[in-house]
């Protein structure tokens, strides 16, 4: 199988089972490695393809067993630090959204056969190369009325040339955890996780404005583009 940066997937990986934790293609995720089953899963995978599916295998077994169209996540070690404990610091960065057809549990970790699962364009080519400026639009917005979010996400976007990638790690890196940014992950028909994902901008800004204005804080900059 060939994810979309052209790396290709192998048919069976191992799975770490996260809850509230949606990797999404090309973003980046740190991940802390205590337990013995994943430090064994670890040293496999590096001695292998790196490659780990993201999941919540415990509590949604029953969902994901029943269902052969779940969506998931695969992603590759970028980085790795082994601490003096035995214990690991890892980057894993998402390489593509998958399809978990089958579970094995015939090892101390999980392991899932995978089969990609590739986005639906279904938008105009005009339509498509407009979801980079008018979605850096909004979180530009979004950015003056929300300081806590990362200033670096703007230059960061701007550098990247493919709509969806600019897509996936702006959902990746402004929306909460949780399961709004589980359905982004699962929406593979494009139009809709880009009007999805710029009604929750929307919505979150003007839920920043009414706060400020309850609280006295709102200027005239403010309300600016609405």
């Amino acid at each position: 199988m060939n994810a979309s940066n052209n790396i290709s997937l192998p048919e069976v990986v191992p799975v770490m089972s996260l809850s509230n934790t949606a990797l999404f293609p090309q973003a980046v995720i740190p991940l802390y490695i205590f337990e013995e089953r994943y430090r064994t899963m670890l040293s496999d995978a590096l001695s292998t393809h790196r490659m780990i599916a993201i999941a919540d295998i415990e509590s949604d077994f029953e969902s994901i067993t029943n269902d052969p169209n779940k969506i998931a996540s695969v992603g590759i070690i970028r980085a790795c630090k082994k601490n003096s404990d035995g214990t690991s610091h890892l980057i894993l960065q998402g390489l593509a959204r998958i399809y978990i057809k089958q579970l094995f549990f015939d090892q101390p970790y999980a392991q899932a056969k995978i089969l990609e699962a590739k986005s639906r364009k279904k938008e105009t080519n005009s339509d498509y190369l407009n979801i980079k400026p008018t979605l850096l639009e909004s979180i530009q917005n979004l950015l003056q009325l929300n300081h806590q979010l990362p200033e670096d996400i703007l230059p960061f976007l701007a550098n990247i040339d493919d709509p969806e990638t600019i897509l996936d790690i702006a959902i990746a890196s402004i929306c909460p955890s949780g399961s709004e940014k589980q359905i982004l992950l699962e929406t593979l028909d494009l139009e809709e996780r880009y009007n999805a994902f710029q009604n929750f901008l929307i919505k979150e800004k003007e839920r920043i404005q009414i706060n400020k204005k309850l609280l006295g804080d709102l200027d005239e900059n403010d309300t600016k583009n609405n």
